[in-house]
Parts: C-alpha cells; sequence; structure tokens
C-alpha cells in the first residue's frame, strides 16, 4: 500500500512538473470574442492535435490548438443546423467527424472535420432516438455513438447516420439505473463509462449496454465522489473522473480501484479530454478556460519524457 500510494504521489509530481516545464498553462478568458469564452463546457481532441471546446453559453464551437492558439469557431444560439442551445459535450468519430450533444434542442449534430454542417437527429420526447436533454457523447472508433439522455435517464445508442440501436437504464439508484447520467467515456474494447451525477458514481457497461460494474461513494474521500460529470480514458489507460463538486479530477483503474488524483482546486471543472500523447485538457467553467496537463500515467507518457517534450517543442 506504502509503495503504491509512493507512486501515485511521485507520478503526480512529475505531472505538474512537466506541465510547468513545458508551458503548459491554462488558456481562455472570459468574454465573446475568438479564444474567449461564457461558461465552456465539453472538450475534444481530435487526430491532428487540435482541441475542440464547447462553448456553451456563447452557442458555439472553438477549436486550438495544444497550446491554445485561437483556429476557428462555428455556430450561434438558436435552433436552426448548426445552432446550438446550451451545448454540453462534443466527440470526434472515425475521420475526425464531429458529434455535439445539443443539450436544448434535444438533439445531436454532425459536422465535417472543417465545422461544415452534415445532419442532426432527435426531438424532445422520451420515445426510441427521442431525448429529454442530450448530455454526454461518444463514438466508438467503428462509429457507434453514445448519447446520455439525462432527463430520461437512459444511455442510446446510434450508427454515425442517427439509426436508432438501442438503449439501456432507468431512473433510480440500483445497478444499471441512473440520477443523472452525465458524461461518457468508451475504452479501447469498446466498454461504456458513465458519470452518474447525482449518485455519486460511475458506472461500467458492455458495448450493448448490459451492466459490469460501479463505483465511488458520496463524499471527498480517496475513491469517493461529489457530483462526477465526465470522464475520459485513453485506450486501456487508468479513467479520469472529473469529480465537480471537489473541484478536481481523481484516476481510477478500469476495474474501479482508486489510483490517485491528477488536479485540485479547479473552478468548476466540467469536460476533460486526452489527446493522441496522452495530455489532458479540463474545462474550468467557473474561470472560462482550459487546463492542461501532463499526466504520467496515460499510456502515451510511460517509458520517457522525451516524445512530450519534442511535441510540443515543434
Amino acid at each position: 500500500m506504502f509503495a503504491r500510494s509512493l507512486v501515485i504521489f511521485v507520478a503526480l509530481i512529475a505531472s505538474f512538473a512537466a506541465a510547468s516545464a513545458l508551458g503548459l498553462l491554462p488558456w481562455g478568458t472570459p468574454g465573446t470574442g475568438p479564444g474567449q469564452f461564457d461558461s465552456p463546457t465539453g472538450v475534444a481532441c481530435d487526430s491532428q492535435g487540435r482541441v475542440l471546446v464547447v462553448d456553451t453559453n456563447n452557442g458555439r464551437i472553438q477549436r486550438f490548438t495544444r497550446e491554445g492558439v485561437f483556429l476557428d469557431m462555428w455556430g450561434t444560439v438558436g435552433s436552426e443546423p448548426g445552432q446550438f442551445r446550451s451545448a454540453e459535450f462534443a466527440a470526434h468519430g472515425p475521420g475526425d467527424t464531429i458529434f455535439v450533444a445539443d443539450y436544448n434542442n434535444h438533439r445531436v449534430q454532425v459536422f465535417s472535420p472543417a465545422g461544415a454542417f452534415v445532419r442532426a437527429w432527435g426531438e424532445r420526447g422520451t420515445l426510441a432516438g427521442q431525448f429529454m436533454g442530450a448530455f454526454g457523447i461518444a463514438v466508438s472508433a467503428d462509429g457507434m455513438v453514445y448519447v446520455s439522455d439525462a432527463g430520461n435517464r437512459r444511455v442510446q445508442r446510434f450508427t454515425s447516420t442517427g439509426e436508432w440501436l438501442g438503449a439501456f437504464g432507468s431512473s433510480g439508484t440500483g445497478p444499471g439505473q441512473f440520477g443523472f447520467p452525465a458524461g461518457v467515456a468508451l475504452d479501447r474494447d469498446g466498454d461504456v463509462f458513465v458519470a452518474d451525477y447525482t449518485n455519486h458514481r460511475v458506472q461500467r457497461f458492455t458495448p450493448s449496454g448490459a451492466f459490469v460494474a460501479e463505483w465511488g461513494t458520496p463524499g471527498a474521500g480517496d475513491g469517493q465522489m461529489t457530483r462526477p460529470i465526465a470522464i475520459a480514458i485513453a485506450g486501456l489507460g487508468p479513467a479520469l473522473v472529473v469529480d465537480t463538486g471537489n473541484s478536481r479530477v481523481v484516476r481510477f483503474d478500469r476495474d474501479g480501484t482508486f489510483a490517485g488524483t491528477l488536479a485540485t482546486g479547479l473552478d468548476r471543472p466540467f469536460g476533460i479530454a486526452i489527446d493522441g500523447d496522452g495530455n489532458v485538457f479540463v474545462v474550468e467553467t467557473g474561470a472560462s478556460r482550459v487546463h492542461p496537463f501532463a499526466d504520467a500515467t496515460t499510456p502515451a507518457h510511460r517509458g520517457t519524457w522525451g516524445a512530450l517534450k519534442h511535441r510540443f517543442a515543434r
């Protein structure tokens, strides 16, 4: 136990030291201009190393380099194609196609890698393919789209073109039930991890929605959570969970074993994403910014810091 705690402590110190040395400082300020945010929420990283941020109250998507250099943006507040009403999370699918959970429009919108509107599906309701608030979203390597339908207390599954495939979950506190399903993440095997926000836990399911396991209890101790809202997983690496009620990001092995804390003292943390080099990006909604971290436990960082230093020196 002491040896494991020491390893976690050393990894945490190394992460912050590396982030400081590489200049991985938070970026973004409150406002409406390019590179500014008004209550940003979701974040996603594409195969080219670009960071996409859901700028919720400004009704748009913004895209940046890893270092926070503004690249482009699209969207306005509204309900027409390409507009958003309280969009929350976004995810990339095959070919860097972009999928956005458009919460108050009760739909999923799909965009090309350049940001051009492609299609949308969903409407307000309780039937198959309908939503009462499309909140979290994740896309598998083969294009399966998982959407947390928050108000209906379920997760729905679609093809990349919006064909309904199934749903799982109901309202409650038991295994496979949800208080408020928030962020969704997939591991390399396709297992589905859901942040069960008001039940203060993470639940794991098979790709078809069969319950596998759950972990977390209410609180601020090791292995505890208060309103977890988002999850990120790189391959078969650890699950990074945004424990928003405790203003931190915590780390769990995929079997639910607590494996340390990545960051504390965050200002209303919300979305989280991991890029192809294993670097972590956390949205601080309260500060209207994105906070990067170098995490020594993510798969791309095991072995040496040399590749990371080279990547940011380009």
